[in-house]
């Protein structure tokens, strides 16, 4: 048995390598499984705890790993390193009073927190101090919405922006122009598969009563 994952890299402003997006895959198929997201980051989780360690995938670069409000609030970031992980909160996420509190929570443990595909509404305004990284879909955002963003965020300096489904060398330069600080898609690289043995049943449920 082997355990699937997808690795997409993170580049900065000088195209060097930042962190990576890990991805859920239940198979060789370079493609996200037909199942829903509590299960798919459940799994993921699962398999950082006994199937590979984050190194193997990471190496010494910070893996961005999708949360939903369910996972969140069953507190599974915590049993990941907070100095390997991005705790990346998917854009179906509602903001909410729930919401904010587990990202209270998880940034005085100290984890840096991101939201995913982010579209602009004042509620966030509440999450902003918490919140590392703003990732914006770049092919679905058009110039002026990421400038009202950038307006949004102007008082909270620490919050970076990065340009997610960047698939041109034109959008790579529009990104720079905009002030983006980091940039993922297919101009720089399609995610890549990976795979490791995966522990029987039995090691499983043997390595869970060790933890």
């Amino acid at each position: 048995m082997f355990f699937y994952a997808a690795r997409q890299p993170i580049l900065d402003r000088n195209k060097e390598l930042f962190g990576y997006e890990l991805l859920f895959r239940d198979g060789i198929d370079n493609a996200f499984p037909n199942i829903d997201g509590d299960e798919a980051t459940s799994k993921m989780i699962e398999g950082s705890q006994f199937a590979f360690g984050l190194d193997d995938f990471l190496g010494d670069k910070p893996g961005f790993i999708n949360f939903t409000l369910e996972t969140l609030i069953k507190k599974y970031p915590s049993m990941l390193p907070k100095e390997q992980v991005v705790v990346e909160i998917l854009e179906t996420i509602q903001p909410g009073k729930r919401l904010l509190a587990e990202c209270q929570e998880l940034k005085e443990q100290g984890y840096t927190l991101a939201l995913d595909d982010y579209e602009h509404r004042n509620v966030w305004r509440h999450f902003y101090p918490y919140i590392d990284i703003i990732k914006i879909d770049f092919r679905s955002t058009d110039y002026q919405q990421i400038e009202e963003i950038k307006q949004a965020i102007a008082a909270f300096p620490h919050i970076k922006l990065l340009a997610e489904k960047v698939e041109t060398n034109a959008e790579f330069q529009q990104a720079l122009e905009q002030g983006f600080s980091y940039f993922q898609g297919y101009f720089f690289s399609r995610p890549e598969m990976m795979q490791t043995r995966a522990l029987s049943p039995s090691q499983m449920a043997l390595a869970e009563l060790l933890v």
